[in-house]
């Protein structure tokens, strides 16, 4: 087994006035649930397109599952795609069983896995029900029913909360955290809702315009950029000035960036130890909204979706 699910280096995608992806490098390893960050048009469909082998990149490396993208990886694949086409004269529970015997899953387990899907994704009462009378959200849980099916080494859910209720999320949560914790199955989420990321994956990348700004554990983007405010007074300004990144002073109120090697659970005492009175200290920790319009603000690329 290949120590990365999805390995792509120097990846370009251009079309005649856009260029949709400007030369992405990107590893996930084997087990990870990685969630690619990035508004509409910032070319995430595009990149699952090329993953998996229904277009072609324009130059650059890509492999999945060691394998190249090609009808024979697809075999070894999971896909929900934002907007799913079905035939909706068929019931969910027909629909599944058919989509499952297409994978080459045998009738009788198809029927069980057909059954078990429906009844943890909350679908078991409308399991009989022309797939034409389900919402939207009841589409994307049959979606990723479907997807899950013939239990993929690499799941690929592209815009995935989309029409989903709270009970409904939840219950998409707790499903494909439990694929990834029972039989290890890779998770790559396409999505613009931060929260949605922040909650289900281990390691985010942030994709703006064709590029990606960053990539790693949300620990790490955020690293050295918290924010203290003290309000204190006889202030050591040398010391703050010293230990700061970035520092802004309004009378006896400082907001500081501090350098990364700072403790700043023991920053307070070594204030009180210089002579300060401090009257307020509050910390800020960059939150995953911080870090995504911190990295995309400002920049003038081309993209697509």
């Amino acid at each position: 087994m290949p120590q990365f699910a999805i390995e792509i280096e120097h990846l370009r995608k251009f079309y005649p006035k856009v260029k949709a992806l400007q030369g992405i490098d990107l590893k996930i390893p084997q087990g990870g649930i990685f969630g690619l960050l990035g508004q509409n048009g910032a070319g995430k469909t595009t990149l699952v397109r090329i993953l998996l082998g229904f277009s072609k990149q324009t130059e650059g490396y890509c492999k999945v599952l060691g394998l190249e993208p090609s009808p024979l990886a697809r075999t070894k694949i999971g896909y929900l795609p934002e907007r799913m086409a079905v035939p909706t004269y068929l019931s969910g529970r027909e629909f599944l069983e058919a989509s499952f015997k297409l994978a080459l899953v045998p009738s009788s387990i198809a029927k069980k896995k057909s059954n078990e899907f429906l009844e943890k994704l909350g679908l078991a009462e409308a399991a009989d029900r022309k797939i034409s009378t389900y919402s939207k959200g009841m589409l994307q849980r049959l979606g990723l029913a479907n997807a899950l099916g013939a239990e993929p080494e690499l799941l690929l859910l592209d815009e995935p909360g989309t029409g989903l209720d709270p009970a409904g999320y939840k219950e998409f949560r707790e499903l494909i955290l439990e694929e990834n914790k029972k039989r290890g199955v890779t998770i790559l989420i396409n999505s613009h809702r931060l929260l949605e990321v922040e909650q289900i994956c281990t390691e985010i990348g942030i994709l703006h315009k064709g590029n990606l700004m960053a990539q790693g554990k949300l620990d790490e983007l955020k690293q050295g950029k918290d924010r203290i405010r003290i309000r204190l007074e006889s202030a050591p300004e040398s010391y703050l000035e010293e230990i700061s990144l970035e520092h802004k002073k309004d009378g006896k109120t400082w907001e500081i960036r501090p350098k990364p090697d700072v403790d700043l659970k023991k920053l307070p005492a070594i204030l009180v130890e210089k002579g300060a009175e401090i009257f307020l200290y509050e910390r800020k920790t960059e939150s995953l909204e911080d870090v995504f319009f911190r990295l995309t603000q400002g920049t003038e690329n081309g993209g697509s979706n």
